[in-house]
C-alpha cells in the first residue's frame, strides 16, 4: 500500500470515528426525551462512558480514541500543509484555522477516550464540566477575558460558516458525485447546518462567560442543549437538535466514504 492510500485510509477511519462519535452524542440526547432513565447530558465524556460499559466497549472506546486522535492529524496536516490548496489569502487562512481548531479539538477528544480507559471502574464522573473548568482557567490568566471572547467568537463564525455551507451546499464540492450523495442531501444539510447553530448558541455563552467574567455562564453542548429544552417549545427543539447531531454523523459516513482526500505534496512523492 503506497503513502497517499495510507493517508486516505486513515483520513477515512478518522471520519468514521467523527460518526461514531457523534452518533453516540445524538442517542443520548434522544434517550433523554423517549427512552427510560436518560442521562439528559449529551456530552462526549458521558458518550464514551456509555461506550466503555457496553459489551467489548473497552475495546470499542480505545479504536474510537485512536480513530480521533488519527482524524486529529489529518486535520493538523491540511492546515499545517495546506493540502486542501486553500492559499494564504484571508479566506484561506481562515479555513486552515478552522481545520487547526478541529484537529485540536478532536485531539483532546481521543486523549479524553483514553483518558477515561485509563479510570475504568474508577466510577463515573460528571460530564459537561470541562467547558466551564477551561473558562475559569482562562478567566484566571492575563488577558484571560480577551481570549475567552476570542475563542467563543471562532466557535460562533465557526458555526455560522457551517450553515453557510449547508445552505449553498458547498460541503459537497469536496465529494465525489454519486446518487447516495444527492439522496441523503436532505439528511447532511440538516445536520451540517443544526451542527453550525449549536456551534453558534455554544459560542454566544462562551462570549458571555467573558462579558461577565462568570465560568459559569459557559455553556458546551450538555449545558446548551439543557438550556435550549428549557425554552418555549424547547422540547421540539431539543429533539430537532438530536436529529441535526444524528445528520452530522450521516454527514461524516458520507464524506468518508466519496470524500476527495488529497495528501500534501510531501506524502505523494517517494
Amino acid at each position: 500500500m503506497s503513502r497517499t492510500q495510507i493517508y486516505r485510509r486513515a483520513a477515512q477511519a478518522g471520519l468514521f470515528a467523527r460518526a461514531v462519535v457523534y452518533t453516540l452524542l445524538a442517542a443520548l440526547a434522544l434517550d433523554a426525551v423517549f427512552g427510560v432513565g436518560g442521562s439528559g447530558n449529551p456530552d462526549p465524556t458521558t458518550a464514551f462512558r456509555t461506550l466503555e460499559k457496553a459489551p467489548a466497549g473497552q475495546m470499542a472506546l480505545a479504536v474510537l480514541g485512536a480513530g480521533l486522535i488519527t482524524y486529529a492529524l489529518w486535520r493538523l496536516i491540511q492546515a499545517f500543509m495546506d493540502a486542501e490548496d486553500e492559499g494564504r489569502d484571508a479566506a484561506g487562512l481562515i479555513s486552515r484555522l478552522g481545520m487547526l481548531t478541529s484537529g485540536v479539538s478532536h485531539f483532546l477528544l481521543g486523549v479524553s477516550a483514553f483518558a477515561i480507559l485509563a479510570t475504568a471502574g474508577a466510577g463515573d464522573s460528571p460530564g459537561g464540566g470541562d467547558t466551564q473548568a477551561a473558562a475559569r482557567f482562562l478567566l484566571q490568566q492575563p488577558l484571560g477575558r480577551f481570549a475567552l471572547a476570542l475563542a467563543g467568537l471562532a466557535l460562533a463564525g465557526s458555526g455560522a460558516a457551517q450553515i453557510w455551507r449547508a445552505w449553498t451546499l458547498q460541503y459537497e464540492e469536496a465529494m465525489r458525485a454519486a446518487p447516495t450523495v444527492r439522496r441523503l442531501r436532505p439528511v447532511t444539510r440538516f445536520g451540517v447546518g443544526g451542527r453550525g447553530l449549536i456551534f453558534i448558541l455554544i459560542g454566544g455563552f462562551i462570549v458571555l462567560a467573558a462579558l461577565e467574567a462568570d465560568a459559569s455562564e459557559a455553556k458546551g453542548l450538555a449545558g446548551t442543549l439543557g438550556w435550549l429544552r428549557q425554552q418555549p417549545y424547547g422540547e421540539a427543539f431539543y429533539i430537532l437538535a438530536g436529529l441535526a447531531l444524528l445528520g452530522y454523523a450521516v454527514y461524516s459516513v458520507v464524506e468518508a466514504l466519496y470524500r476527495r482526500i488529497t495528501p500534501p505534496d510531501s506524502v505523494t512523492k517517494s
